[in-house]
């Protein structure tokens, strides 16, 4: 990544894929701007002429990382916050379009926290989750795994009473004036 690929008029960094056969523009939050001037401020110290962004620190001071160093580095600082981080989960999340959700990890809800978000009974959300009608993820517990609990995203829900306006399960939860 060349320094050139971040945008901060337009909050935008270009991610060039392998061979620079294509190229992605991710949008970033405004939290990341003061996080990056910081980085090209106090420890981003390469000569004028690297364009690189992600510059050597130690082993090779100031030459480009390379993606292998990179990835390491990524992969031990998510080892030491208790998470699974890495390259490719970054690229998955491009590839599903939303490219937003790349720099944020969306937590999961219950069924009463859904169901508020819904503006249905919890226990109808829990019927729909069952019934494969409700985009879902199902969390076994209980007495040796056999009770199934539901865990839900916002944004999945979100889409999905978007697509559901003249469904008859998504009818609840529309506002009377769509009715």
């Amino acid at each position: 990544m060349e320094l050139e690929d971040v945008d901060r008029k337009r909050r935008l960094i270009t991610v060039r894929l392998k061979g620079a056969r294509d190229q992605h523009r991710v949008p970033v939050t405004d939290d990341f701007w003061p996080i990056y001037e910081e980085y090209l401020r106090t420890e981003r110290l390469a000569p004028p002429d690297v364009h690189a962004v992600w510059i050597a620190s130690r082993k090779g001071q100031g030459k480009p990382l390379r993606y292998a160093t990179f990835e390491s580095a990524l992969r031990y600082i998510g080892r030491k916050a208790r998470i699974s981080a890495h390259p490719h989960l970054f690229r998955h999340t491009l590839a599903q379009g939303n490219p937003a959700t790349a720099l944020h990890l969306e937590p999961y809800v219950d069924s009463k926290q859904a169901a508020v978000f819904l503006a249905l009974d919890w226990k109808k959300v829990q019927k729909l989750s069952r019934e494969g009608k409700l985009p879902a993820h199902p969390v076994l517990s209980g007495p040796r795994c056999r009770r199934t609990t539901w865990r839900y995203k916002l944004s999945e829900l979100d889409h999905w009473a978007r697509t559901q306006r003249n469904s008859t399960t998504a009818g609840s939860a529309t506002s009377p004036k769509e009715k």
